[in-house]
């Protein structure tokens, strides 16, 4: 930065004045209180069982060595040999993609072996992984918003947020929590590095070294550069001055460019995995390519749903939004609208200091760039994950100055609570499948004690949310010698495997 550039850190302008502070929101308390009502929101999941996609993944961990750690894990058609309407037996489709993800393969290793293979070391994991994603969320509110009660609100809304709901309950959706750790630590060594000059290079390889573990988690991490571009163009420099004269700075460029230079050997490395994905579900409705018809409709209405979530708190179904667009998609009109009512309304509601503008505005671009990579995937909540912080942090700059007014104190305390009484609730309603799930097991197991090694059990018009509970019969008997063969679901629908299910079948 040029010589007339402010301290480092004194951008924030720290908007909440010292009188309005308390000891709970500033000190260390603050940590523990967060971390405690992280803890407390979801620790009812350490009783769900496995559901759905969580065994497929438990398929795959019982053959991991720590040697092989790094190996991709493959998704072929194979996988769903077990039953009978699987896509691959009717067409002779055999599509087979790779995900590497690492990060992800190490933490279900660690979960099984912490649980023994019950579903509570999942759990525990998924648990102990939002709130350590919640005290890192707090410190960067802390560098964002000044340690206060601004940062403190935010870090409550982080914490109980119905957003986090299928991130933290369901284990298949572990990766979103390890994204969400790893780029919010990056981008708090990320600003570190930025405000302080003397410490900045051990800030720097922070920030790199957390955005490389992010990578390995999940592929939306590659938005971390955007997001850290943008973060300079509104903040690395003095207040008063344009964003040009972020672009004088040689460091500026510095770090900037390793994170381009980790990205971009990511996304060459991983070009075949990416473009694998895309083939695997081509024609199908989990993922929309820019060639249909609907593409343009689909993000924009996925972008729409996710950006108004966060306000109305409604669930989000895994709906394939091209056909949906057709009959609502009169709404998307006045939805858009009323969302821009709601960012010019709230806008007036922010400090009218010129950082507290920047922050304002940024944290909305937060929740676009970092939801961005999604879009065309079938919507779904554990996306959110990541987007949130953005979501958080601006409900904090809004009410934390006004705090001290007991109308808005009422008004943050009564939406703090909504939001935790939404995801116990939703809590109770992923509990409910997997537990009916477990007794199914139980029911089986009762009925047939002690199988012969080498089995064959055959299952008729199973649960849909079943999905996969042929691994949980293995586990159940410690004996991967057997043989679980799944006839027909009830309502008999067809595993959602290998798209193009929908097409006729082609005499």
């Amino acid at each position: 930065m040029n010589a007339n550039a402010a301290p480092p850190g004194a951008w924030t302008q720290r908007i909440l004045p010292s009188t309005q502070r308390l000891p709970w929101a500033t000190g260390r308390i603050a940590y523990l209180l967060v971390a405690l009502v992280a803890l407390l929101t979801f620790v009812g999941s350490l009783g769900n069982y496995f559901l759905m996609d969580d065994f497929w993944h438990l398929r795959k961990i019982s053959t991991f060595r720590w040697a092989n750690w790094l190996e991709p894990w493959s998704y072929s058609a194979h996988d769903n040999d077990s039953y009978w309407m699987a896509m691959h037996r009717i067409r002779g489709l055999t599509h087979s993609t790779f995900f590497f993800r690492p990060a992800v393969t190490v933490t279900y290793a660690l979960s099984d072996a912490l649980g023994h293979g019950q579903a509570w070391g999942f759990h525990f994991m998924n648990i102990t992984l939002h709130v350590a994603s919640t005290l890192v969320f707090l410190l960067l509110a802390r560098r964002l918003l000044g340690p206060g009660v601004p940062a403190f609100l935010a870090g409550i809304f982080f914490a109980v947020h119905p957003a986090h709901c299928e991130s933290v309950q369901w284990i298949a959706a572990n990766g979103d929590l390890l994204l969400g750790l790893f780029f919010l630590l990056a981008f708090y060594g990320h600003v570190r590095a930025r405000e302080e000059h003397p410490g900045a290079l051990g800030w720097a390889v922070l920030a790199v070294g957390a955005f490389g573990l992010a990578l390995c988690s999940k592929e939306v991490a590659v938005m971390f550069p955007a997001a850290a571009l943008l973060y300079d163009l509104f903040f690395y420099r003095p207040v008063g001055t344009s964003w040009r004269d972020s672009l004088r700075s040689k460091r500026f460029y510095a770090l900037l460019g390793a994170y381009a230079a980790v990205a971009g050997i990511y996304l060459g490395a991983h070009f075949k995995i990416i473009s694998g994905v895309a083939d695997l579900n081509q024609g199908g409705n989990y993922l929309a390519s820019w060639r249909d018809s609907g593409f343009f409709s689909s993000i924009t209405t996925n972008l729409l749903t996710y950006l108004w979530h966060f306000w109305t708190l409604f669930p989000i179904m895994p709906l394939d939004t091209r056909e949906a667009w057709k009959d609502v998609g009169w709404l998307l009109l006045p939805a858009w609208i009323g969302l821009g009512a709601l960012y010019w309304g709230l806008r007036r509601l922010a400090p009218k200091s010129e950082a507290a503008r920047r922050k304002y505005n940024y944290f909305w671009l937060w929740q676009v760039v970092t939801v961005a990579p999604t879009l065309p995937v079938l919507m779904s909540q554990r996306f959110l994950y990541l987007p949130s912080a953005g979501f958080c942090l601006l409900l904090g700059l809004l009410l934390g100055p006004r705090f001290q007014r007991p109308r808005v104190a009422l008004v943050a305390g009564a939406l703090a609570a909504a939001c935790l009484l939404v995801s116990v609730a939703m809590n109770a309603m992923w509990r409910r499948p997997s537990l009916m799930i477990r007794e199914q097991i139980e029911q089986i197991a009762q009925a047939v004690p002690k199988p012969e090694p080498g089995s064959r059990f055959y299952l008729i018009d199973i649960w849909p949310p079943s999905y996969g509970l042929e691994e949980g019969i293995v586990r159940r008997y410690r004996d991967r010698s057997l043989d679980v063969q799944v006839l027909t679901f009830s309502p008999k629908i067809l595993p959602l495997t290998d798209p193009p299910w929908t097409r006729p079948l082609e005499k």
